[in-house]
């Protein structure tokens, strides 16, 4: 699992609800965490705003316990974020699991060439495995490729950041108490009257501009396909992205995201040209194939 909190910035909270944060301490992670490691309780992955009070603390912390800390939600500068990625571990280049950037470019701190915020640091620095979601609503083809050519594949960790609809076919769902409109291969949600934000032309007209982004309607293979299809990104380097990158993040990368000797079985085959899904084998069987109802 991967707590995208709440140990985040209310500032840079986005959909998260800001009554849910709190501020970085050990003593938290510890209620969250209980007696056992992240392993026991499944938590692979916090995200934190390394600007916070407490954050540097809690990530030494989140080391200790075998979590990976991925900074996100954040205001910080790229200065005060590389001070707590030094600080917690994460000064040879290549700890044992790396650290992470939480979808890259939205909720933080961005590329200014004088004041350079967290996005700068994770186009930048090898100790960090960065997340891309790759529906090409919450980050342009340009600010992709850019990432790319900073990072390479094998450092951009595709996510899905996919919510309650997705996969549904629902136009409308629920989440902390308000609806979610899915379109445009992502979730919108109604923002306030004041909230200048637009989203993408939907049937060649733009959303209104109260409404906010609040996470992908998009699967990871419709990421994948979307991606390859629309020529932003090769299928070599999308599959990538999409297997050795996040397998690698946590620090899994023999085990997962490759065709190898003594990995995991776990296998998709797709149709070579249209990436559509022809079989999937768990730990080496063939699953059924689905039938509609």
């Amino acid at each position: 699992m991967h707590l995208e909190g709440p140990f985040v910035n209310p500032l840079a909270a986005g959909a998260l609800p800001r009554a849910d944060l709190a501020g970085p301490s050990v003593a938290a992670l510890a209620a969250l965490l209980g007696p056992a490691t992240g392993d026991g309780r499944g938590i692979r992955t916090v995200t934190v705003a390394p600007e916070l009070p407490g954050s540097a603390e809690l990530v030494g912390e989140l080391t200790r316990a075998g979590v990976r800390a991925s900074f996100g939600h954040s205001r910080a500068t790229a200065a005060e974020a590389r001070a707590v990625l030094r600080g917690g571990g994460g000064a040879s280049g290549r700890p044992e699991q790396p650290f992470g950037v939480t979808h890259l470019f939205n909720a933080m701190t961005g590329v200014h060439h004088r004041d350079p915020g967290l996005a700068s640091l994770a186009l930048t620095d090898e100790a960090l495995v960065v997340e891309l979601i790759g529906d090409l609503v919450h980050v342009g083809p340009e600010a992709i490729d850019l990432a790319l050519r900073a990072r390479g594949a094998a450092g951009l960790a595709l996510v899905s950041d996919a919510l309650e609809g997705a996969g549904t076919g629902c136009d409308v769902f629920h989440s902390h108490g308000r609806a979610h409109l899915c379109h445009s291969g992502a979730a919108w949600y109604p923002g306030d009257r004041d909230e200048a934000v637009s989203g993408p032309p939907r049937d060649g007209v733009h959303a209104p501009r109260s409404e906010r982004l609040a996470g992908s309607a998009t699967g990871q293979l419709e990421a994948v396909q979307r991606l390859v299809a629309r020529g932003v990104v090769s299928a070599a380097d999308a599959l990538t992205m999409a297997t050795f990158a996040p397998a690698r993040a946590l620090g899994m990368e023999t085990e997962l995201g490759v065709l190898a000797p003594r990995a995991r079985a776990d296998v998709i085959e797709l149709d070579p040209k249209s990436l559509a899904l022809r079989r999937v084998l768990l730990a080496g069987r063939p699953l059924p194939a689905a039938t509609s109802a």
